[in-house]
């Protein structure tokens, strides 16, 4: 946002008792109206607290709640300032990991939905993938494979995946990134806990898989994937106490 706009900017004043929740509603739809881009720089704490009608240390804690969610980004030094952050959905990331530490999602449920959104999500592949996307899937397979025979069991474990992230890409549409994206991040906490475990059966699979991607056959390429999801569950779930 230029100089010249960003001047235009302006806040009503909130309610007392509702304060965090006014703050954020304007905020939100500034950004839904445009008028916020990611990236803008918001007016100083000082103007945005007069603009709102509140003290300085209420409009600091309603700044730090959106940063929370994943809205805002609170920079320091050269740059210092309260942004208005990208379209990456880092809070959804950050919620659903947040309900999993604190037990509101179990393992299990975590890995059915894992698998019930990774199935919807190559088919969405299968229709939109282009031969970059298959070529860098085949890439991170080779890699996988190589990091397996060196032993290298966390690089491993982060190519696998990867993997993932890769076909969500494949899809070309940024909600299913998002949601992909949100639910690796759990995966990876939860799979930090658990230990190493054999994966080798993987490798096969996710060749049976490209090649089934390639051809654009939908379902197929979605029951080789259940199928070794499946057995990664049982894998997993086997190791918990």
């Amino acid at each position: 946002m230029n100089a010249c706009a960003l001047s235009a900017l302006s806040f009503a004043p909130v309610q007392a008792g509702r304060a965090f929740d006014d703050i954020s509603t304007q905020i939100r739809q500034a950004m839904a109206s445009g008028v916020l881009k990611p990236g803008t720089r918001l007016p100083p704490e000082r103007t945005l607290a007069a603009q709102f009608g509140v003290s300085r240390n209420t409009l600091r804690e309603a700044l730090r709640s959106l940063e929370s969610s994943g809205v805002l980004q609170l920079r320091r030094g050269a740059h210092a300032g309260c942004y208005i952050c990208d379209s990456s959905g880092r809070g959804v990331a950050t919620g659903l990991l947040d309900m999993y530490k604190l037990g509101g999602v179990t393992p299990g449920q975590l890995t059915d939905a894992r698998i019930l959104v990774e199935t919807a999500i190559v088919r969405a592949a299968c229709e939109n993938c282009t031969p970059d996307d298959l070529r860098e899937l085949r890439a991170n397979v080779a890699k996988a494979v190589k990091l397996h025979k060196e032993g290298r069991v966390d690089e491993r474990l982060q190519a696998n995946l990867d993997f993932h992230r890769l076909l969500a890409r494949a899809t070309h549409n940024p909600l299913l990134v998002m949601v992909m994206e949100a639910i690796l991040d759990v995966m990876q906490a939860f799979v930090g806990t658990i230990g190493s475990y054999d994966a080798s059966f993987l490798f096969a699979s996710r060749r049976r898989f490209i090649a089934l991607l390639a051809s654009r056959d939908g379902e197929g390429a979605a029951g080789e994937m259940e199928k070794s999801l499946r057995q990664l569950q049982k894998r997993y779930l086997s190791r918990l106490p």
